[in-house]
């Protein structure tokens, strides 16, 4: 009862001097010391990584010191693992090297093979954090070699996954495989259910990575229960990777409008969950496959999604890095704050004995001020940063922006160049038709009837180019030339239809008689609207229209 008591104390304390990590320690490292009080401060450490590194800290500082003071090596190496592992968190992974290294000396003393294979694994996880990629095998191999001696006590196909990841990372996707399926094994023959589903979804990322797609399905098929329904219950973010990884098994398979169907229900379960990284890797995603299709609609709609979620993302970390760093801020002021009350408080009782305190007070006062302009220095330019970071960031996407822009343009003129081209086509197939009409026998002679020959010279004779057709070329024309009926207008507001038409015509550097084609009219009806379109831009007969227009 009275442990669990101040256990709940030392919580308690732990939530309220969360914020000074001296008040904090004041509480917990307080004699005496012994195996109880070293039990409830590892009790605070599990608490503190849950809620605030900082607290998690000085509790696994606490416990280096009880078990120094007590002299047990086997709390030693606890307390220093856990140092490190906070350390970890808290990004300073030069400090978490140095407790593990410490550990690992210690750990070796005292003859613990299975914890010291432990260590060097932690140690090479460090070594790759910091892309130091021989240095981590060095060490990931020291731990295996031990491991080998105690495969079920020391849990060896989990460190065997981890070395195929590592060797994935490097890219060498035959080792990974090799490591991560000798790891699949030991996690059979062990029934460890709880890391046999991570250990399949590795293995069938490496497999679609290194383009064994075929291997990849077959055990996608017969593990389905794993690889999906087991992952989606406890690792909803490996979950979406692996169906993702799916439909690029599917594309390979031939069998897009499923691919498509799959990568649709990842990016389901990502909004659901509000995940944003996966939502983003799932759009884009849905368009490469769509552009896989030829739905260029479709595809162009997911791209600007894709842009969308990047500025969503941008702007959320931007504001999260902010926020971090004013709470940073905040709370190192709070801190100088609270260390100038309590000085304040010393010097008012220091004042009661003499006035050499107050010279003291004047110097500790001197001094913290200067340290807080130095911190206050240093988090602004943290801040400054930052902002160029985000900077360098926003030109990278308004390029990825222009880059889209040109893609659309460069889409828009071929599809202005093939609906030319078809209804050029459909005018020389009129023009074919009319010499034919032409070279028809005389009508004794001729068995076609008169009502047949009368419709196929209304055919011939009809405009080529109809209103509805004309519409959309109208729209696929200004997509590639910006507003050019717009700004041909404001220029000459009396322009006629026909005239706008033949300046359209024009501008794709059309001759007259492909304009006589295209309109469905004679050579020298084009002559005369190119005169009096001349005559409406004030032109001089010897300037060509088409020098004219390439300003609009």
């Amino acid at each position: 009862m009275r442990n669990t008591l101040l256990f709940v104390l030392f919580i308690y304390q732990t939530i309220v001097f969360a914020f000074n990590a001296d008040s904090l320690k004041s509480v917990l490292c307080t004699k005496p010391y012994d195996q109880n009080k070293f039990n409830q401060c590892d009790k605070v450490f599990i608490n503190g990584m849950k809620v605030n590194l900082e607290s998690a800290k000085v509790a696994a500082s606490c416990m280096v010191e009880i078990a120094e003071y007590l002299g047990n090596d086997s709390l030693l190496l606890i307390a220093l693992q856990s140092l490190s592992l906070v350390y970890n968190y808290l990004g300073n992974i030069e400090d978490a090297m140095s407790y593990v290294t410490q550990a690992l000396s210690i750990c070796e003393r005292v003859n613990q093979p299975v914890k010291c294979a432990e260590l060097y694994f932690n140690l090479g996880v460090l070594y790759r954090l910091q892309n130091k990629f021989n240095d981590a095998f060095e060490n990931y191999y020291k731990g295996l070699t031990i491991m080998y001696k105690y495969p079920e006590e020391s849990k060896i196909w989990r460190y065997l996954m981890n070395i195929g990841i590592l060797h994935d990372d490097l890219g060498n996707h035959d080792s990974a495989i090799y490591y991560i399926k000798v790891a699949q094994k030991f996690a059979l023959e062990n029934n460890d259910t709880v890391l046999l589903p991570k250990i399949s979804s590795n293995l069938f990322i490496t497999l679609i990575l290194s383009k064994r797609y075929e291997e990849a399905m077959k055990l996608y098929r017969s593990e389905t229960h794993l690889l999906r329904q087991k992952l989606q219950e406890y690792d909803k973010p490996m979950a979406i990777q692996i169906m993702l990884n799916y439909a690029k098994g599917l594309v390979h398979e031939n069998k897009l409008e499923e691919a498509i169907k799959e990568t649709k229900l990842a990016l389901e379960i990502s909004q659901k969950h509000n995940l944003k990284t996966q939502e983003l890797i799932s759009v884009n995603q849905l368009a490469q496959l769509y552009e896989k299709k030829g739905d260029c609609n479709n595809a162009i709609q997911y791209i600007k999604k894709t842009m969308e979620l990047n500025d969503s993302i941008l702007n959320f970390e931007k504001t999260k890095s902010i926020e971090e760093l004013n709470i940073k801020y905040k709370s190192h002021v709070k801190d100088l704050t609270i260390s100038q009350l309590n000085i304040q408080r010393k010097s008012d009782r220091r004042l009661k004995v003499g006035l050499g305190f107050i010279s003291l007070l004047v110097l500790t006062s001197s001094f913290i001020i200067y340290n807080r302009q130095k911190a206050k220095y240093k988090l602004e330019k943290e801040l400054l940063l930052k902002n160029e970071e985000l900077l360098k960031a926003q030109n990278e996407l308004n390029q990825s922006k222009l880059n889209l822009y040109e893609q659309e343009l460069s889409f828009q003129k071929e599809q202005l160049e093939s609906y030319t081209r078809s209804v050029l086509e459909k005018s020389a197939l009129i023009e074919e038709l009319k010499q034919q009409l032409n070279a028809l026998p005389s009508e004794k002679t001729n068995p076609i009837s008169d009502e047949k020959i009368q419709k196929i010279k209304e055919l011939v004779e009809s405009q080529i180019l109809t209103e509805d057709q004309w519409n959309e070329f109208r729209k696929k024309f200004d997509a590639v030339h910006n507003n050019f009926f717009l700004k041909l207008k404001n220029s000459y507001p009396e322009i006629t239809n026909a005239e706008m038409r033949m300046a359209a015509l024009i501008k794709l550097n059309m001759n007259n008689k492909q304009i006589a084609s295209m309109l469905g009219v004679s050579d020298e009806t084009v002559y005369k609207t190119k005169y009096r379109l001349k005559k409406r831009m004030g032109i001089e007969n010897d300037t060509p229209l088409e020098d004219i227009l390439k300003g609009y």
